[in-house]
């Protein structure tokens, strides 16, 4: 087993030699970021689901942060669901979709992926390495051209990354349950406001300067 992740551009694989080692190494690095957005191609109906019954044959206890009762958490997302909407029983395979917003294409055959790790390890990472870059250039490759367009992604992202933003907020700033935003008196609440319009001020300086200094097209 090999489970392949990608973090700020940079790829990384868990591969133990030993699937409940790799198992458990997973999971402990999903603890630690199971806040953040994770993304993957028909992720939902295979990967999620084959890594939890694959734990569950060697005992190993699944972490909270996949899903609120049956359904997965507005951070674990699924570019093929996305990609059709959740239209029951629509399916588009990765390589249709890279293919489609012009990103690339796969370099192999799931279905053999086992009999690959086993011949050629490097070349199952590579082949693994391939999907995850796929996925993530398929999932910023929303082709934006109209206000239309743009309003219905940024509502999604939205929907996706606010919920992760305040709940790690809450386990950041009230993880007692003692203090809420809402029973803030109104001048704590302005100088919050206060607090995040001066953050937002060195982001865009910091922006800015990153903007001036790439090099210059034409």
């Amino acid at each position: 087993m090999a489970i392949g992740v990608k973090t700020d551009g940079e790829r990384g694989v868990f591969d133990y030699n030993d699937e409940k080692h790799t198992l458990k190494e997973f999971w402990k690095y999903f603890r630690h970021n199971n806040v953040a957005i994770w993304v993957g191609h028909n992720s939902n109906n295979f990967d999620w689901p084959f890594l939890i019954k694959r734990s569950w044959k060697h005992n190993i206890t699944i972490p909270t942060g996949i899903k609120d009762g049956r359904w997965y958490r507005k951070n674990i997302q699924d570019t093929q669901e996305i990609f059709t909407g959740g239209a029951y029983g629509e399916r588009i395979k990765l390589d249709t979709l890279a293919k489609y917003f012009g990103v690339g294409a796969k370099n192999g055959d799931g279905a053999f992926f086992s009999e690959l790790y086993f011949d050629n390890k490097a070349a199952a990472i590579d082949y693994l390495y391939n999907d995850l870059d796929l996925t993530q250039a398929s999932m910023g490759a929303d082709a934006i051209t109209t206000d239309t367009e743009l309003l219905a992604l940024g509502l999604r992202k939205f929907q996706a990354e606010a919920e992760v933003k305040f709940i790690a907020g809450i386990q950041e700033h009230n993880p007692d349950g003692d203090r809420h935003l809402c029973r803030l008196e109104p001048l704590q609440i302005v100088q919050q406001m206060k607090q995040e319009a001066i953050d937002q001020w060195f982001y865009a300086c910091a922006l800015e300067q990153k903007l001036n200094a790439a090099p210059k097209e034409g």
